[in-house]
Order: C-alpha cells, then sequence, then structure tokens
C-alpha cells in the first residue's frame, strides 16, 4: 500500500470515525483497483470507482457527469 494510505493513515481515520467514501479510477496507473478496494476495507467504508478517469479525474475527464 502507498505509504500515504499506510497503517498510520488508517489507524487515525478509523480511531476517530471518520466516515470515507475511498474513489479509484478504473484506468488510474499508479493505484490499482485492488489497492483502493482494499483500502476501503480497512476503514469500513464505502468503495467507488470511476469508469473512464485514471490517477487525476479532473484532469483525465474534466467535463461533469450528468446530474452534477
Amino acid at each position: 500500500m502507498h505509504p500515504a494510505a499506510g497503517p498510520d493513515l488508517v489507524v487515525g481515520l478509523r480511531a476517530d470515525r471518520v466516515r470515507a467514501l475511498v474513489v479509484g479510477g478504473a484506468e488510474d496507473p499508479l493505484v490499482p483497483m485492488d489497492r483502493t478496494r482494499e483500502l476501503a476495507q480497512q476503514l469500513g467504508a464505502r468503495h467507488s470507482v470511476v469508469s473512464r478517469p485514471g490517477h487525476v479525474p479532473h484532469h483525465d475527464t474534466p467535463t461533469p457527469s450528468p446530474g452534477h
């Protein structure tokens, strides 16, 4: 797991009882889907996949989705 999403982050967020949504880009070359799923499970958070974007969704898909 990436250091920024390592054990300290998980422990801190769980201790603070932070509600989280972990979002991953389906075509992200830097953070594979299994890693975002793993982080969501460790946090007890929801996991969502954005179908087209890679690692920087606001750059990869700058047009808002319908309804947003």
